[in-house]
């Protein structure tokens, strides 16, 4: 048979597992919003990339799905999404979120005729059209929401008889193609109500079951294929007989299986065909073959089951395949750009191991491939051959160890190897043999020790070996003689590490070798001299990490080490170095491996997926699995610039080679949509009566809320299906945040106690490569204030001041801000008993407790002036003095927690920066203090609560955050102090946080009550990816 075309095919999955409500799926739709749906045997799915929603029937709801077992779905021109169940037909109502079911009703002619619904379909006058098995043609009258059923008349003799539909067709010329079961294909003309039967063979009989029909489809070039239980039957435009493709035992490349259920075009014109246990085939109409992809059950990438029911290409150019047994596969045609070599997928040849070491290819294009624990490989790609070299007891001449570290070619005959543990190896490539070089004790000029690394090979016969703890060894290929050079402490000028991780050559006379702890070194071949170059602490312009595993002259001459702390691009003028780490957008920064292309960009392997380093802008664009790639793991020093100018890297799950210049952006801007709103972290429903929202969210324009409505949440999503998790987002609620949040994949926003107003919320959005709608979308937000605040309620209240309404709303105003204001005097009062407690509790502690220590300790260091103390005793003296003060250190610390005496002595400022300082010191976490002046400008019981609040802001930091760098910044302004406390921590969702029920500090719901007694303002933005930000502001 020959070779399927896409010898890379990969497929993802979404199974139950990932939330799919059951595994028989039969059929998918793109809507016009961009959400993708699947029916299933069990319930409807609509996914938008983050999440699946389920429909299901509910028998107690009559606007639920009519039945869980969803045959077919179709959206109209006028948008209307229709669903065919095994008992009824269902109208999607977006706006509230619900159906319409329409069922056979035997007392209403106008019902629709049968209620196991099959195909749904459009023609070019809007007519839609139903195909029932039970009930026949259908036809649905929009304007007065009935249905006229057709009757076929395929017998000849004008009785009325029931065909069972199972799928109906528009072509593009406006023929009703009706597909039935066991009636074969009909076409029916709407304008006289005549059925036709269309004759696709005269070799079977009527009742076979090639008069059973499960599809018709019409491709771009006006094809029309015939899908059935005994073949596929093609008709090509402009002819009128149809061509039979049935399966034949002896020919490889005829259909799969005659159980045929559906031809597909995608937009690159290739014609897809499913069966109904045979898998899927890429059909070639011009040569009429086909080309089978089944499921593997030992590759994870194929298909994971081969019964196929339905296809779909969605905006973003992704194909769906809807299996009967494993749910959905997910085919990225971009991933067809990476050739993937691993040990599962044997239509590339038959590698043994996932585990790649090194890669090299030599001068007739061969590509030779070291692996971790299968020893090395030889891939032919032209003829798509892998060849191995294992390990062989029998084998004198073999490898003797499967761990290749690295290869390398002195000629087009010789390939020199390392083999971790066992030295040094040439292979004669003519012959097929191995000689091995070790390290022997007994004999001189030997390998300096037998884990090689790296391999450099000189023009001149010399050939540079670095090792994992032997240092720099030089062979010379005619004597056969190593010299060593290794680390002396007694020599400046030698190797700075024995423990060599990469070689570069640069022009004739410098090696440049990257060590483990010992930087990087620059050997001077002339001088024999090692010039070492090390990290410095403080000096942001030296090696950013002595561990310097990767390096790379580019085509501009200059050097890069990869490091296991990020990347460096060394200045050979001045000698110092450029960093780039994982906050410049490195996705790690253990660097692997280095590679330049032929566009100048660099390449980067790391611990956490690939990078493109444009020097230019200095920016990056990262890749990982998710993109197609092996993983997102790769190993050290494995990667390979081929003559083609192709990419190899190679990891744990084997390796791939690309052409940069083919793996081009996603230009497709998503659509931008709200999903859900919540109040109090719940869903809020659709309904007229009292609710929030009297449609769906996503369909809403603006909501309106009341002040009661203190948290409430959005969730949107970008509708791009590439790599969903890839897509970011932003939001601002216009009115309140000052900037665009940007909250990286995470699609939800909270919003806390905003104040009575109109607000606008916005969110855009971006694809997997970062393409950004920037228009997105928009929702106005009204949220109004208690009746006491509203203009009506005071202007009623001062026209009726003199009547008895004016009084009794009067009163009731009273009352409330009468309760209000006993609230504040109470919280305020306890707040003062509180603080006199601590005051006085802190005095005692100083004042009584802190005073007898210190005497206790006087006389303790006076008696020591005693001629007659021993020294057994003095030494006991020594150690009770030394444990009073450190009791009276703690009896301190305690005291200046319970009561802010700095306040006092210092004023606020120095007060909340001795804060910053003790928490610094004793956790060593960088706090950075900056303050205008505002000493004297509060209230000292405000200032006490501005103290206790930032007390506790940092005590949660260091409790919680994670963080090793927090900001404290304090400003002022004519009319108002602010407190702004940040951290790089992990963050928290304010959606979740709750006020502290362990009795430790008072959590946000204490900070925000001290903070409403002196009208004050709090803001709390807090992100995974950004830490946390409060902000505390007071009215001067």
């Amino acid at each position: 048979m020959k070779p399927f075309p896409f010898k890379n095919i990969k497929f993802e999955k979404i199974t139950t597992e990932d939330g799919l409500s059951q595994s028989s799926t039969l059929f998918i739709l793109q809507d016009y919003i961009g959400f993708l749906w699947f029916g299933t045997q069990d319930g409807l799915n609509r996914y938008d990339g983050k999440k699946i929603k389920i429909y299901r029937n509910d028998p107690d709801d009559e606007k639920s799905l009519s039945s869980n077992y969803i045959r077919c779905g179709f959206e109209d021109k006028f948008k209307n999404l229709w669903f065919g169940t095994q008992d009824g037909l269902n109208r999607y109502d977006r706006e509230r979120d619900e159906f319409i079911v329409y069922k056979n009703d035997e007392r209403n002619k106008n019902s629709i005729s049968g209620n196991q619904i099959r195909s749904i379909c459009q023609d070019k006058n809007l007519n839609l059209w139903i195909g029932t098995y039970d009930g026949g043609l259908n036809r649905f009258d929009y304007q007065n929401n009935s249905f006229e059923n057709y009757l076929s008349d395929n017998e000849g003799d004008n009785s009325s008889k029931k065909i069972k539909v199972n799928s109906v067709f528009c072509d593009s010329k406006g023929i009703l193609w009706i597909g039935t079961w066991g009636g074969g294909i009909q076409i029916f003309d709407h304008s006289n109500q005549k059925f036709t039967d269309v004759i696709l063979t005269d070799k079977h009989p009527p009742n076979s079951s090639i008069s059973r029909i499960n599809s018709i489809y019409e491709d771009s070039s006006g094809n029309i294929f015939i899908s059935s239980n005994l073949g596929l039957f093609v008709r090509k435009n402009n002819e009128e007989s149809f061509i039979h493709f049935t399966n034949e035992s002896e020919n490889k490349n005829s259909i799969s299986q005659n159980l045929v259920s559906f031809v597909f075009e995608d937009s690159t014109k290739n014609l897809w065909v499913g069966t109904r246990e045979a898998g899927l085939d890429l059909f070639d109409l011009n040569e009429q073959k086909f080309y089978n992809l089944r499921e593997e059950k030992d590759n994870p990438y194929s298909l994971n089951s081969n019964s196929i029911w339905g296809m779909l290409e969605d905006r973003s150019g992704i194909l769906w395949i809807a299996t009967n047994t494993g749910g959905l596969n997910k085919f990225n045609r971009k991933f067809l750009l990476i050739d993937h070599y691993c040990d599962k997928l044997k239509s590339v040849g038959n590698l043994k191991s996932n585990l790649i070491r090194s890669l090299y290819e030599d001068s007739e294009g061969i590509i030779w491939i070291g692996t971790l624990d299968k020893g090395l490989h030889r891939l032919d790609r032209a003829k798509n051959i892998i060849t191995n070299f294992t390990e062989d007891e029998n084998a004198p001449d073999c490898i003797s160890n499967n761990n290749v570290s690295f290869i390398i070619e002195s000629d087009k005959n010789t390939l020199w190897i390392g083999v971790d543990l066992d030295g040094l190896w040439k292979l004669d490539k003519n012959t097929g043999k191995f000689k091995q070089y070790l390290n022997e004790l007994t004999e001189k000029n030997i390998l300096g020790q037998n884990t090689i690394v790296n391999i450099v090979y000189d023009n001149d016969g010399i050939i540079w070996l670095g090792t994992l703890g032997g240092g720099l060894n030089k062979f010379d290929m005619r004597t056969e003689k190593f010299t060593n050079y290794s680390f002396d402490a007694n020599d400046k000028l030698s190797l700075s590490s024995n423990r060599i991780r990469y070689m570069i050559k640069d022009g004739k006379d410098t090696l440049w070798i990257g060590t483990d702890h010992g930087g990087l070194n620059k050997f001077i071949i002339s001088e024999q001299k090692f010039y070492c170059y090390k990290n410095e602490e403080g000096n942001t312009k030296s090696l950013s990490n002595n561990n310097v595993i990767s390096l790379l002259k580019d085509s501009s001459g200059n050097i890069w080490a990869g490091t296991t702390g990020g990347l460096n691009r060394f200045d050979k003028t001045n000698k110092t170095f450029k960093r780039y780490t994982l906050k410049d957008g490195l996705p790690n920064d253990m660097i692997y491996k280095l590679l330049e292309d032929n566009e100048k960009n660099i390449w980067i392997s790391t611990n956490f997926g690939l990078s493109k380093f444009d020097p230019k802008s200095e920016t990056f664009k990262n890749y990982d699995a998710r993109d197609g790639f092996q993983g997102n793991s790769y190993f050290h020093l494995c990667g390979l610039k081929l003559k083609s100018g192709e990419l190899a890297f190679g990891g744990g799950n084997g390796f791939d080679i690309f052409n940069p210049e083919d793996l081009s952006d996603n230009q497709i801007k998503p659509n931008v949509v709200l999903t859900d709103f919540l109040l109090f972290n719940k869903t809020v429903p659709i309904s007229e009566n009292g609710s929030v929202l009297n449609k769906s969210i996503s369909l809403e324009k603006e909501i309106g809320l009341s002040y009661k409505d203190s948290v409430f949440s959005f969730e949107f999503v970008s509708l791009d299906f590439t790599v969903p998790g890839k897509n970011l987002y932003a939001y601002k609620m216009t009115g309140f945040d000052k900037d665009w949040v940007y909250s990286g994949n995470n699609n939800q926003a909270t919003y806390t106690n905003l104040d009575p107003g109109e607000y606008i919320f916005r969110v855009k959005g971006s694809n997997n490569d970062g393409i950004w709608n920037e228009e997105g979308v928009s929702l106005k937000i009204k949220i109004k204030p208690p009746f006491w605040k509203t203009l009506w309620f005071k202007g009623m209240g001062m026209m009726a001041v003199a009547g008895t309404a004016a009084s009794f709303y009067n009163n009731k105003l009273k009352k409330i801000e009468k309760e209000q204001k006993a609230q504040t005097e109470f919280t305020k009062r306890l707040l003062e008993v509180q603080e006199n407690d601590r005051k006085r509790i802190s005095a005692e502690l100083h004042d009584s407790i802190g005073s007898d220590l210190l005497i206790s300790k006087n006389k303790l260091q006076m008696s020591l002036k005693n001629p007659e103390i021993t020294e057994s005793v003095g030494k006991n003296i020594n150690e009770v003095s030394k444990i009073i003060t450190d009791t009276l250190k703690d009896v301190r610390e305690i005291s200046y927690s319970l009561h802010p005496y700095q306040i006092e002595r210092l004023g606020l400022s120095k007060a909340i920066q001795s804060i910053s300082d003790r928490a610094a010191g004793s956790t060593g976490i960088s706090f950075i203090f900056n303050s205008d002046k505002i000493d004297k400008l509060l209230k000292s019981d405000v200032e006490i609560s501005l103290y206790r609040i930032v007390q506790e802001c940092i005590n949660n930091i260091i409790k919680h955050s994670k963080a090793d760098s927090v900001i404290v910044n304090i400003s002022r302004s004519e009319n108002e102090l602010s407190v702004l406390i940040s951290d790089n921590g992990v963050g928290f969702s304010l959606a979740k946080v709750k006020s502290n029920s362990s009795g430790h500090g008072f959590g946000l719901k204490g900070i925000s009550e001290r903070i409403r007694l002196f009208n004050g303002k709090l803001e709390v933005n807090s992100s995974a990816e950004n830490g946390t930000e409060v902000k505390i502001t007071v009215p001067l």
